[in-house]
């Protein structure tokens, strides 16, 4: 009977959009006893799939929104800033799309630095920058030896 009374409470506050919303803090905030709210949240989270958008927001403490507010307009009557509301639902300003926009150039920087870290191994071991590093490293196995001889132990 309880199951059923919360269902019928969840599907008047939702009407046909129940499973396609995040809760509402109405329904969380009302007055149920411990296992009606264990229920309810198997009921939202669980069965209807609606999660709560801040999990660890301390929501008993935020005085909600009139249930006359939250309630559809009549058939005849249209919302006027509809238009101009718009944009916040266009997938561009999606939680994903931000965070994957949070360092725009890193792909484009990590595959050309890529690029220059093979061709600096291919050039100072195989390619032509491979002659010039033999004649440095031959420079100064000399200037090593020199200085040794001449009993300079250190840099100075």
């Amino acid at each position: 009977m309880l199951k059923k009374k919360l269902i019928q409470t969840l599907c008047r506050s939702y009407g046909s959009k129940v499973g396609t919303t995040t809760a509402s803090p109405k329904i969380l905030a009302t007055s149920y006893t411990p296992e009606e709210k264990e229920i309810v949240d198997r009921i939202l989270y669980q069965n209807t799939h609606l999660k709560p958008e801040f999990p660890l927001f301390p929501w008993k403490w935020i005085r909600w929104t009139p249930e006359w507010l939250e309630r559809p307009l009549p058939a005849d009557m249209k919302d006027p800033w509809a238009k101009r509301d718009a944009w916040r639902h266009h997938p561009y300003f999606s939680a994903r799309n931000r965070f994957l926009n949070i360092l725009p150039g890193l792909g484009y920087a990590t595959v050309a630095f890529s690029i220059y870290l093979i061709w600096d191994h291919w050039n100072m071991t195989a390619g032509p920058g491979s002659v010039e590093k033999k004649k440095w490293d031959e420079w100064l196995k000399k200037r090593n030896e020199r200085l040794h001889k001449e009993g300079h132990e250190g840099h100075h």
